[in-house]
């Protein structure tokens, strides 16, 4: 996406866009008792332009529109499973 984002805010978005299509509310879970190492706060965003100038490949999708169609693709299953308890 060449956007630097958290952890957390990726989950936000993800959560904010599974509550607007299930019209549903969408409760994050945080489990403060596990520690976290420096490495965890690190931030990276990745710069694919060498990859794709070496390999022709391009992105097709991006994170938000791509977050949008996997949360599409996977509410029908749930009338196969029911809703989680």
């Amino acid at each position: 996406s060449q956007e630097g984002l958290t952890i957390s805010q990726a989950w936000e978005m993800i959560a904010a866009e599974t509550e607007k299509q299930s019209k549903r509310k969408v409760r994050i879970k945080v489990n403060r008792k596990i520690k976290l190492e420096p490495f965890d706060y690190r931030n990276f965003i990745a710069d694919s332009e060498l990859f794709s100038k070496t390999t022709s490949w391009v992105p097709l999708t991006r994170l938000r529109s791509g977050i949008r169609s996997t949360i599409a693709s996977m509410l029908p299953l749930e009338s196969n499973y029911g809703p989680r308890k």
